[in-house]
């Protein structure tokens, strides 16, 4: 696992600027932890997105709108916790938006995939 060093660095600094309470010692610490979180985070968003994708390609029964398909992430903050919602968008042959199946969530702090009671597919069932 390689991690961008340059932007660990940069964010350390960041954190020591907005806390000058802190040691230095201690924003690199907190600046490495993100890293590695977001590291974590980006492989569970990645086997989610190629599972997604997958559905996709097997050209699924229950997949009944438009012909094209793309899946989409959206990043927002929601209760206090950061999620990555997951979608397949769906378009006509002319490129009109059809609409999208949701897929549901991660969560980035736990780095836990979450279906929700309205989603049409669950990505990591069995």
């Amino acid at each position: 696992m390689k991690y961008n060093r340059s932007e660990i660095m940069r964010r350390a600094w960041e954190i020591k600027r907005k806390n000058t309470d802190c040691t230095f010692s201690e924003c690199l610490k907190k600046s490495w932890a993100i890293a590695k979180e977001d590291l974590v985070v980006e492989t569970t968003l990645q086997k989610a997105v190629k599972k997604a994708q997958a559905l996709i390609d097997s050209n699924d029964y229950r997949l009944t709108w438009g012909v094209d398909r793309e899946v989409k992430t959206f990043e927002t903050t929601q209760n206090g916790e950061e999620r990555v919602y997951i979608g397949i968008r769906c378009y006509t042959m002319a490129g009109n938006y059809k609409g999208n199946y949701k897929c549901g969530y991660i969560v980035k702090a736990t780095d836990e995939y979450v279906s929700g009671r309205y989603d049409k597919f669950n990505l990591f069932e069995d």
